[in-house]
């Protein structure tokens, strides 16, 4: 359990932000390892499984990017190129290697001025709004961030402080990347 936030500004500059909890069942621990890094062009954070995050922080090669994508081919890379790479990347480690490994992991990800979200059915999300949360504290942080006048880091910060505060399952300290 956990919130991951991101927020791209008006130069489409990425700010991701992570907590350090991690819970099971009756108890939370707060976790030394950030749940957010960069890969190559990539902001990345992820929340339910550490061994997700680990396998594509120090195994997966996101395929090429090509310059100068538009949207439409943003989505289009992502779906058809990043999506099945990552999928054997995890497939290729085992993973998942049980029931509650395959239903349960979200990815938020960071590139090029766009916010997607990728669910544990590969899914690929992805909306015109400049923020997106992923993990037990969504609700929270969307709220905070919609309704918050500041941008960039501030704002990732005051969906990850409403989390906080509202959510069991979030714990500081928090973990920041730019991309």
């Amino acid at each position: 359990m956990t919130c991951v936030v991101g927020v791209v500004d008006s130069s489409g500059n990425i700010f991701m932000a992570a907590d350090s909890s991690a819970a099971d069942n009756n108890i939370v621990t707060r976790h030394t390892l950030p749940k957010v890094f960069r890969l190559y062009d990539f902001a990345i954070g992820y929340c339910h499984s550490f061994r997700l995050g680990q396998l594509i922080e120090h195994g997966f090669e996101p395929p090429p990017l090509g310059e100068d994508l538009s949207k439409e081919q943003m989505v289009e890379y992502m779906v058809t190129e990043f999506i099945p790479e990552l999928r054997s990347q995890l497939e290729s480690h085992g993973y998942p290697s049980n029931d509650d490994e395959k239903d349960n992991w979200s990815l938020l990800i960071g590139v090029r001025g766009h916010l997607f979200t990728i669910e544990s059915d590969f899914h690929l999300g992805y909306d015109e709004t400049p923020y997106a949360a992923v993990g037990a504290g969504t609700e929270y942080a969307l709220g905070a961030m919609h309704s918050s006048l500041r941008k960039g880091r501030d704002l990732a910060m005051d969906g990850l402080k409403a989390a906080e505060y509202f959510c069991p399952y979030v714990a500081m300290p928090f973990h920041f990347i730019e991309a």
